[in-house]
């Protein structure tokens, strides 16, 4: 083999490499290694003027996911325009907070936040434990997307909170195409098949970020790095 054509074929490896690891194996890191600083900055909590809506409520007997419906319904309505999945990936949370629309990357991540500041204010930091944000896949459409959403404790069991349904609503509600009924039957009728968890993140007492990487998914599934990596060769066995 000639030098000239020894380099072609090198650097046509390479290019065929990088291409299957931005396409494959990426995303999934992207998800894993998200870092999270977030969820304890009061400008949240100042534009969604939480104080002020949480005032009309009484949440002293307040379950977990009460509190988180809450924290989303309050957080989502901030929102008005909706859902939408043409926002930049170069996070930045006063530009987010500008938007008049939301992906769940950010309803999730500032819903969490608003879940925070309510059960701090009220004195329920029990309920810490209780609620988590995930990062991993969703089934849509025939294929797995990256997604970001909520998980509450009821019952010793997680169950699947998906963050953006009331930006749903906040896009169809003047049409009428859906209504708060429809939402909140969403809402306890979620498939947890079509949701996939690479990582869960959450806040303790002390304010320290506690982050658990979900290895078996990571790993072995065929969304996760090993299975990609290695084709289903060792982990289909």
């Amino acid at each position: 083999m000639n030098k000239k054509l020894k380099n072609i074929l090198i650097e046509a490896s390479i290019l065929i490499g990088g291409v299957y690891f931005f396409n494959n194996i990426y995303p999934s890191l992207t998800l894993i290694s998200n870092r999270q600083n977030t969820f304890l900055n009061n400008k949240i909590q100042e534009k969604t003027n939480i104080s002020k809506e949480i005032s009309r409520y009484n949440i002293k007997d307040a379950k977990a996911s009460d509190v988180l419906y809450l924290s989303n319904m309050i957080t989502s309505a901030h929102f008005f325009k909706g859902y939408s999945e043409n926002i930049s990936n170069k996070r930045n949370i006063d530009k987010d907070l500008e938007n008049n629309v939301a992906d769940c990357y950010i309803i999730s991540n500032f819903t969490y936040s608003n879940y925070l500041f309510i059960i701090k204010q009220a004195k329920k930091t029990e309920l810490l434990k209780e609620v988590k944000v995930a990062s991993g896949y969703k089934y849509i459409d025939g294929k797995w997307v990256g997604h970001r959403w909520l998980e509450y404790k009821i019952d010793n069991q997680w169950k699947i909170f998906e963050s953006t349904l009331f930006l749903d609503y906040n896009m169809n509600f003047k049409s009428g195409n859906l209504s708060f009924d429809d939402v909140f039957s969403s809402l306890e009728n979620i498939d947890p098949s079509k949701y996939y968890a690479l990582t869960y993140t959450s806040l303790n007492q002390k304010n320290n970020l506690i982050k658990n990487i979900v290895w078996s998914n990571a790993l072995t599934d065929t969304h996760g790095l090993g299975y990609k990596l290695f084709k289903g060769k060792i982990f289909d066995k």
